[in-house]
């Protein structure tokens, strides 16, 4: 297994990006700490119109991806982890990015979640859980999962799926859930959420989650392995509490109109 913690720092990923994008990433590392990394991706997609050839286009893509997967309310660190050295340019997933697979010079960049004390044995044990049953697709978790794990962990319950090619995260955050529906949901969009499951791990359940698929709890502490049906279960606990603290919201709202 791959080194990723790092004291109290969990790495999501190491990459070699082109020295002019490598300094781009690097001069945003206020806006990543303060959880705005979808601020720069948005900027990046308004401004790439004005690219002047294909090697600027593609430039933009680059920097679009690495920002778009950092689009997180969780601080992200960048550590520059080496100076300039020659190198095949890699992503966010740390793969040799198409199009530039030759050695040119490159920066090399950690992205970094910071950890509390007590998340660094939880995570250790979802990294081994991972390790044991993931044959492909691990950023799944390394990176996706871990952008909410450095976050929430310890903080929420959660329903963590782990499969062999994929996983899925349910943060079990009802108030946080019902204030962003109720805040941000058009009236559609709410009107559906209270009629049907339409969430993320609802979806996966759905059509993606087999009988070989690893089902956990986590309560806070401790990480459990659980039957499905008391996954559902808790999934679905949780979605009609989330129902019911809009219901109360969408009230509290036409009331005070």
């Amino acid at each position: 297994m791959r080194k990723r913690i790092f004291g109290r720092q969990y790495e999501l990923a190491h990459i070699y990006a082109p020295k002019q994008e490598g300094e781009y990433i690097l001069s945003k590392r206020r806006e990543l700490r303060e959880g705005r990394g979808h601020d720069v991706w948005e900027n990046l997609r308004d401004d790439e119109h004005m690219a002047r050839n294909y090697d600027e286009q593609r430039r933009y893509q680059y920097l679009r991806g690495i920002f778009f997967a950092l689009s997180t309310t969780t601080p992200i660190h960048v550590v520059r982890t080496a100076g300039t050295v020659m190198h095949v340019p890699t992503d966010e997933l740390e793969r040799d990015v198409f199009g530039l697979r030759k050695e040119v010079e490159c920066i090399k960049l950690s992205l970094r979640v910071h950890l509390q004390a007590h998340q660094v044995p939880m995570v250790q044990e979802c990294m081994d859980v991972v390790e044991r049953k993931m044959t492909s697709f691990a950023t799944d978790f390394y990176l996706h999962d871990m952008k909410r794990m450095g976050r929430e962990l310890g903080e929420h319950k959660m329903l963590w799926c782990v499969g062999t090619s994929h996983t899925f995260l349910e943060v079990l955050d009802a108030e946080g859930d019902a204030a962003w529906i109720a805040d941000r949901y058009l009236p559609d969009q709410k009107s559906r959420y209270l009629r049907e499951d339409d969430t993320w791990m609802g979806g996966a359940l759905r059509v993606a989650i087999g009988s070989d698929d690893l089902l956990f709890f986590h309560d806070g502490s401790r990480l459990h392995k659980v039957s499905r049906d008391r996954f559902e279960r808790i999934h679905r606990d949780h979605i009609e509490r989330v129902r019911d603290m809009v219901r109360n919201m969408s009230e509290q709202q036409l009331n005070a109109a």
